[in-house]
């Protein structure tokens, strides 16, 4: 959804984000956590939940997946 709402650059400043929090095994992933992390990249949190209700987001999922693969 942020990448949605932000693009891919912002998208892959929060998954770095995330995995700095969780790498130290001190905390585990919650919404609260995601929210505190978008907080502080400065994303618009209200944007983000509109995007993940959006109806292109099943396609972008499932073209990072075949990326993936």
């Amino acid at each position: 959804a942020v990448q949605i709402a932000y693009g891919k650059k912002e998208a892959r400043s929060f998954l770095f984000k995330l995995q700095e929090s969780l790498s130290d095994g001190q905390r585990c992933y919650s919404p609260q956590l995601a929210r505190e992390l978008l907080k502080q990249l400065g994303t618009d949190l209200a944007e983000v939940e509109a995007a993940m209700t959006d109806s292109c987001l099943p396609d972008v999922i499932a073209q990072d997946q075949e990326l993936a693969q």
